[in-house]
């Protein structure tokens, strides 16, 4: 009868998790984050979740080719760590 009353105590547990990681999870949706890479080039605006808002060309006669791209991808992941540092906070 005791393991009984801990499975219906955990399965009252699970439908509370999964309240608590869809509201996170719309929480996270409306929170933006923005990266840049470190010489300011490119900004990369993100939501909460990961999806890629806006990206910004801040200097847009500056770097070459191989140059921008090396910025477009330093600004999406500090954008992505931002975002994922959200996603940790709003689950604590």
């Amino acid at each position: 009868l005791g393991n009984l009353t801990q499975l219906a105590g955990l399965l009252k547990n699970v439908g509370q998790i999964k309240e608590k990681l869809s509201a996170s999870k719309e929480n996270l949706t409306k929170q933006t984050v923005i990266g840049a890479d470190d010489s300011n080039v490119v900004r990369i605006e993100m939501s909460g979740v990961g999806e890629v808002l806006t990206v910004t060309l801040l200097n847009r006669n500056g770097p070459d080719v191989e140059a921008l791209e090396q910025s477009i991808k330093a600004a999406t992941n500090s954008a992505i760590k931002q975002a994922k540092q959200l996603h940790m906070e709003s689950i604590k």
